[in-house]
């Protein structure tokens, strides 16, 4: 038997052969049995009345498997859903027409394919879990979006971020939070918001002009956790972070009023209230574009692909290449003209 009380538990946590702790524990694997089986008596009869009964059943199925990251895709896909066709319906009367016109209607509020096609990967895997038959989100397809190029903030954007993180730290919230440390995190490190939580002092070098990233922090627990890819990266710090710098300092780069780590709906948060101060926030945009932002500034100062890769932790070059090859071809393009036409800006008209 494993540890209850184990994170991962029934399928992860230590074991033990002692009579005494396998009698303590017994009762925890026989309500967790208890619950499996109930739960899928439930799912078999269809006894889901409602489309919130059915999704919080499955939401506490995620839990119970550890699967955090698509635990929290699977919240945000289910309530999306219910706020188009509501909690009250029975699950299996949501048709596909409806599944189809919510697909639709994210595309024409800008977000992304690749978002759509998750939403509805988890949308399916809730109604196969269910059990219901013909799977209504089986039969809808997401329409390609044409391809659009990822765009960095201009300088003047980037400009008006700051100075709405300044204003919102002067206003203040007394709850502690520095946004311009936030806001310059994002801008000159390149890290996903989760690895802005968990980022420490210690890990930066000002000898080095690199931060290394080692871990970021989990959604459900708080606690810090392994990267994406499990493997620890360096990655360059741009120019402008180094004004913000705090030689000697120690712990969390940006932590709450306790100084503990962010939570990561809280820090999404910020980072929404910030850009929407600054007039720039765009629906499915937010965190990610300063990942944006960073390699746009990364290759125009002379890094190359591969480095980039290396320090925004892609797997893949591929992936790197995909999101930002455009950029070093703006680059081309703008040093061509200044070649030519002699001029540091280019021609006029």
């Amino acid at each position: 038997m494993r540890d209850p009380a184990a994170p991962g538990w029934p399928t992860h946590g230590s074991r033990t052969a002692d009579d005494a702790t396998v009698r303590e524990w017994r009762s925890a694997y026989e309500k967790h049995w208890s619950d499996a089986q109930t739960s899928a008596q439930e799912r078999a009869s269809g006894s889901y009345s409602t489309l919130r009964a059915a999704a919080d059943a499955w939401l506490r199925h995620r839990a119970a498997q550890n699967a955090e990251s698509t635990a929290s895709g699977s919240r945000t896909a289910l309530t999306h859903l219910m706020e188009h066709v509501g909690e009250s319906v029975h699950p299996a009367s949501v048709t596909s027409a409806q599944l189809q016109e919510l697909w639709d209607d994210f595309l024409h509020q800008g977000y992304g394919s690749r978002s759509v096609a998750n939403t509805r990967h988890h949308v399916s895997t809730f109604y196969t879990w269910l059990g219901i038959s013909p799977n209504p989100a089986s039969s809808t397809k997401v329409p390609r979006k044409p391809h659009e190029d990822v765009r960095p903030w201009s300088a003047d954007e980037r400009q008006r971020i700051r100075d709405a993180a300044d204003m919102l730290d002067r206003l203040g919230d007394g709850q502690g939070l520095p946004r311009r440390r936030l806001v310059e995190v994002l801008f000159g490190m390149g890290l996903r918001i989760q690895e802005a939580a968990a980022g420490r002092w210690e890990w930066i070098s000002r000898r080095t002009r690199t931060i290394r990233v080692v871990e970021q922090i989990a959604r459900k627990t708080n606690q810090p956790k392994r990267l994406k890819d499990s493997k620890a990266r360096t990655a360059v710090v741009l120019q402008e972070w180094w004004e913000h710098h705090l030689d000697g300092a120690a712990g969390l780069i940006v932590a709450d009023e306790a100084g503990r780590p962010v939570r990561h709906r809280r820090l999404h948060d910020y980072v929404v209230e910030i850009l929407a101060a600054a007039g720039v926030k765009q629906p499915g945009k937010a965190a990610h574009q300063f990942r944006h932002t960073y390699a746009f500034l990364f290759l125009q100062r002379g890094g190359s692909m591969e480095q980039l890769q290396k320090a925004l932790g892609h797997a893949k070059i591929s992936t790197t290449q995909e999101y930002y090859d455009h950029f070093t071809s703006d680059h081309a393009a703008r040093a061509g003209v200044r070649a030519i036409y002699r001029t540091r800006r280019g021609p006029r008209g």
